[in-house]
């Protein structure tokens, strides 16, 4: 094997075990989020998100045996492991490249999506409102529009600046509404999610023409050697 060919081979090892240890993280990231998604849950499927744990964790074991294949195929020198995983790579480049372009399309509908669902959880809550205050935990909010939104009823911890309180006042509460915070929230991080994932779809088709490259070597060197 040529000496480019050996550097590929271990540059596409090296990928790969990098993406296998993504895949792992996907995995633990999504075992936990789906360990603590109770208090998230109602506000979940009001969103129709209710299966992004489950998505990370299926994510996350998908890139993991690809990228087995592909540590296989370059240690190995297999053209058929090598090709396995370049046709798994371009279909998950191409799943990638769908999620992406529904990202950036669905932010233009998330404004009246976050309203409704909001409204309709802090309307159907029970009388404990635990869905809408782990929200509040999260955010750092409190109520629809802000602290006035419990008129009548004690703010719970969730809405009190200091954790250390389990009540407090308007004034030792959270100024800024659920709503708006979770607008901020999604503005913020989507588009960050976006253009993380191409630079991934990039990494990806790097990691699919080198898979393309060994293959074909090893194709060719199987070949010549035969004769």
């Amino acid at each position: 094997m040529s000496c480019g060919m050996s550097l590929v081979k271990y540059l596409l090892f090296l990928f790969n075990l990098l993406c296998a240890l993504c895949g792992i993280v996907f995995i633990v990231l999504g075992s936990i989020f789906l360990s603590h998604v109770s208090s998230f849950k109602e506000f979940l499927n009001e969103l129709g998100a209710a299966q992004i744990p489950i998505g990370f964790i299926v994510l996350g074991g998908l890139i993991f045996i690809i990228a087995f294949f592909g540590c296989c195929g370059a240690i190995r020198e297999s053209y058929c492991m090598s090709m396995t995983y370049a046709v798994a790579l371009f279909v998950l480049i191409l799943a990638d490249i769908a999620l992406i372009v529904y990202i950036f399309v669905a932010r233009s509908n998330q404004q009246e999506l976050i309203t409704k669902a909001v409204n309709k959880l802090w309307q159907t809550a029970n009388q404990e409102q635990s869905a809408f205050k782990g929200l509040q935990a999260a955010l750092h909010c409190c109520g629809r529009t802000g602290p006035l939104d419990w008129a009548g009823l004690t703010l719970p911890a969730s809405c009190c600046k200091d954790p250390a309180l389990q009540t407090c006042t308007a004034f030792e509460a959270y100024s800024t509404g659920c709503e708006s915070a979770l607008q901020d929230f999604v503005r913020k991080n989507v588009d960050i999610i976006g253009y993380v994932g191409i630079g991934i779809v990039v990494v990806e088709i790097v990691g699919f023409i080198f898979a393309c490259c060994l293959a074909n070597h090893i194709r060719n060197h199987k070949r010549r050697a035969a004769y």
